[in-house]
C-alpha cells in the first residue's frame, strides 16, 4: 500500500469515514478499515478472507494500551512504543502475525537486557519461538548466572529444561560451583512437591568434582534430597574416591570455560 493511500485512510479514520470495521478489547472500541489491517497482519488478512462479512471482533485478552500501538502502526507503518509495553506487545504482534513488530521488538528486547528482566524475556522468546532474542538471553544468563539466581525475582519461573540447559552448559560463568549446586535447590524448594522429581537429572548436570571435599561431606551429602535418592549419594560417593585418589588438585574429568582470561607477559632479564 502505498503512503498516499495509507495517509488518505489515516484521515479517513480520524474522522470516522469509511470504517468498516471494529475491533473490541476489554474497555475500548477501535474503528478500522479492513484493507489496512490485512495490509499488515496475516492474522487478519486470513481472518477477512474466511469471514468476508465480518463487522466486529472481540479482542477481550488484549490490552487497550498494546492494541492502539498496533492500530497506529497499520495506517503510519512508524512504531513508538515503550520498554515497559515492548515484550505485551511483542506477544500481541507474533498472535496477529504482524512480524515487522514482532522484528522491531526483538531488537529492543536485545538492547537492555539485565538481571531483574532476563528470565521473562527467555520464557517469551521460547513461547513464540524467537531465536535471535533467546540466544541473545541466554548469553546474558550464562555470563551473569551467580547474580541471575539470586537476585532474579523470575529465577524460579524457569522450566526444568531451561534450568538444565544453563546448569550443564560448559560456558556456564560462575567463580564456584556451589553457586550451580544453590541455585538449583533454591528452584526445587519453590515448588518443591511438584519438582523434586527433577532433583536426580539436575543433580547430574553439576560439576560436583569441582567442589571442595570439605563442602561435599559436609553440605551436600546432608542435602535431604541427596540422602534420600541412592543414585544422587552415589555420585557424590563416586566424586568424593577420584577427589582423594587423584595426584591433582581437581580431575580434570569436567570443568566450566571461564569468561575472562588473564594473560600476563614477561620476560626475565639478566643483568651483565
Amino acid at each position: 500500500m502505498s503512503s498516499m493511500c495509507r495517509k488518505v485512510l489515516r484521515e479517513a479514520l480520524m474522522l470516522g469515514e469509511l470504517c468498516d470495521f471494529v475491533i473490541q478489547v476489554s474497555d475500548r472500541d477501535f474503528k478500522t478499515h479492513k484493507i489496512v489491517l490485512c495490509n499488515s497482519s496475516h492474522y487478519f488478512c486470513e481472518l477477512f478472507n474466511n469471514n468476508p462479512e465480518m463487522k466486529v471482533c472481540c479482542l477481550p485478552d488484549v490490552s487497550a494500551n498494546v492494541m492502539a500501538v498496533i492500530v497506529e502502526y497499520a495506517y503510519s507503518q512508524s512504531l513508538h512504543v515503550t520498554e515497559e509495553t515492548t515484550q505485551l506487545l511483542m506477544e500481541t504482534a507474533e498472535c496477529f502475525k504482524i512480524w515487522r513488530i514482532v522484528s522491531d521488538c526483538s531488537l529492543i528486547l536485545q538492547q537492555n537486557i539485565c538481571t531483574n528482566n532476563c528470565i521473562s524475556r527467555i520464557i517469551l522468546a521460547e513461547h513464540i519461538a524467537n531465536t535471535s532474542l533467546w540466544l541473545k538471553v541466554s548469553y546474558f544468563i550464562l555470563r551473569h548466572f551467580e547474580d541471575v539466581a539470586k537476585s532474579c525475582p523470575d529465577f524460579c519461573n524457569l522450566s526444568e529444561g531451561h534450568l538444565k540447559y544453563f546448569i550443564d552448559n560448559s560456558e556456564l560463568n560462575v567463580r564456584e560451583e556451589r553457586i550451580v549446586f544453590k541455585a538449583m535447590l533454591r528452584w526445587i524448594n519453590y515448588a518443591s512437591k511438584e519438582r523434586c522429581r527433577f532433583f536426580p537429572t539436575l543433580m547430574s548436570k553439576v560439576y560436583l568434582s569441582q567442589m571442595p571435599a570439605e563442602y561435599l561431606i559436609n553440605t551436600v551429602c546432608r542435602e535431604t534430597m541427596v540422602r534420600r535418592n541412592a543414585r544422587c549419594a552415589a555420585m557424590v560417593t563416586r566424586t568424593l574416591r577420584a577427589l582423594c585418589n587423584s595426584y591433582l588438585e581437581r580431575p580434570l574429568d569436567r570443568a566450566r570455560s571461564p569468561a575472562e582470561v588473564l594473560l600476563a607477559i614477561g620476560h626475565i632479564s639478566t643483568i651483565f
